[in-house]
């Protein structure tokens, strides 16, 4: 049975110096006919597998589902709704920016069935956050997820950084100590691996890179996984971490191979055994915008 749902938002308002996703800039791109596509490509994959569909989660990534206005959000929840059966879900996560949820975005999230937030914090360290091109403040974390919560959201992930150019061991401590003062149920914590054709990649060929070295990284995950554990959260995967009952359950459907549908210009899915990636309408689109037509 295909138990899982991965939809991929490319759009971006700021690219980041470390991200080699899928993704574009918003602006000047046909997003409304984007999310117009995504129906297409949903409903022409549940009437090919719909006697197989038990879908369990729903994932937003992206690009930066938030990147959307609310009217946009609310599109897309309309074509999810009608073409994905939600009856079983149990957990709908959308991946955001601190900066750019609003009170109305949120209530659309809410009120069409997201009930699990995973926010891109990456850093406290505001001097850091500049360095990996992010656009948000401390403030804005602060007041996004006591937003979230006064809304209804309970179930509240944040991502955290390491491993960072210019990043201390005390930086670090400091922003774990930070994230680890909001009592939230679920933490993701990545070491900084350098892609190509990435801004990071290209001042890092020009010698411009000074990152950490090896040990360093390795203690600040060992200093990541105790603070971790004193704190009640669980590492359940190398970077995830949780309190009881918390764990992603769409990140354990990836870990125990079972079926899930992916849908649009970044997804892969995986259904009968075999993986495949940007099937049907949204190809074409993805190819119609590289030919500038």
């Amino acid at each position: 049975m295909i138990k899982g749902v991965y939809i991929h938002i490319p759009f971006c308002h700021q690219i980041c110096h470390y991200c080699d996703f899928n993704k574009v800039f918003f602006k000047n791109q046909p997003v409304d006919e984007y999310i117009e596509t995504l129906g297409l490509e949903m409903k022409m994959f549940t009437g090919k597998y719909r006697d197989q569909l038990h879908i369990e989660t729903i994932f937003l990534g992206g690009g930066t589902p938030t990147a959307l206005s609310a009217g946009q959000l609310q599109r897309l929840f309309e074509l999810i709704k009608q073409h994905i059966p939600q009856q079983h879900v149990k957990e709908f996560t959308s991946e955001a920016n601190p900066d750019e949820l609003t009170y109305e975005k949120l209530k659309v999230m809410k009120e069409n069935g997201i009930n699990r937030l995973s926010l891109g914090v990456q850093s406290f360290d505001e001097d850091i956050l500049k360095r990996l091109g992010r656009t948000h403040s401390n403030e804005h974390v602060y007041k996004t997820i006591q937003m979230a919560k006064d809304i209804g959201f309970s179930n509240i992930s944040i991502d955290l950084m390491y491993g960072l150019p210019g990043q201390s061991m005390d930086q670090w401590k400091e922003s774990l100590e930070k994230a680890l003062e909001l009592h939230l149920p679920h933490y993701s914590a990545y070491s900084l691996i350098v892609e190509p054709k990435t801004v990071f990649y290209n001042l890092m060929t020009k010698g411009k890179l000074i990152l950490p070295g090896e040990d360093l990284e390795a203690d600040m995950y060992d200093v990541l996984m105790n603070e971790m554990d004193s704190e009640g959260l669980k590492q359940y995967e190398i970077s995830n971490f949780a309190r009881s009952g918390t764990h992603s359950l769409h990140n354990n459907l990836y870990w125990n191979n079972e079926s899930y549908a992916g849908f649009g210009a970044g997804a892969h899915g995986y259904a009968d055994g075999v993986r495949y990636s940007n099937i049907g309408p949204i190809k074409k689109y993805m190819e119609t915008v590289a030919s500038g037509e």
